[in-house]
């Protein structure tokens, strides 16, 4: 076996750090490019999810469908899809997409204006014993004095349906 000498050593360490260079080059530039394509679909979803406050779903949801395709993991792009959906009153739509949504985010189930804002989906949805759970469920200590409001007047509306 021939042994490597120090000529042979330096030219083999010499193409080791070309090619680590070349390397770290090509990540830097490959996660500029995904940073820029990551800051763009950011800035559609602001765009989107000013559009759901300002109850234009269609186009909101013109917005989501291709981030959502791109980012199926993004909790936020669930939530802001389902209150989309819900403003175009296509209730089984926003209630299937606000089930992802707290699948990917548990956490939320503590908030309980969202509980109130879920159980008022699914009252539209005509599932009313789930929206019965979930608007008692946000009452429970809850602050805030327009999703108290809400839940009062759903509960009302679902023990007239039920007494019906």
């Amino acid at each position: 076996m021939k042994e490597i000498t120090g000529e042979i050593r330096n030219r083999i360490f010499y193409i080791l750090v070309a090619f680590a260079i070349a390397v770290i080059a090509f990540g830097c530039i490959r996660g500029a490019e995904q940073n820029k394509e990551f800051q763009k679909d950011f800035i559609q979803y602001q765009q989107a999810a000013q559009l759901t406050n300002e109850n234009r779903p269609k186009e909101a949801i013109e917005i989501l469908k291709p981030l959502l395709a791109r980012h199926p993991e993004s909790s936020m792009i669930l939530y802001e899809f389902g209150i989309a959906c819900y403003q175009e009153k296509d209730y089984e739509n926003a209630v299937k997409y606000m089930r992802k949504f707290i699948d990917k985010r548990p956490t939320i189930l503590y908030n309980k204006q969202f509980l109130v804002q879920y159980g008022e989906i699914l009252y539209y949805a005509d599932k009313l014993d789930l929206s019965k759970r979930f608007l008692l469920a946000g009452l429970n200590g809850n602050v805030d004095q327009k999703s108290i409001a809400t839940a009062q007047k759903l509960l009302q509306e679902i023990d007239q349906k039920k007494s019906h």
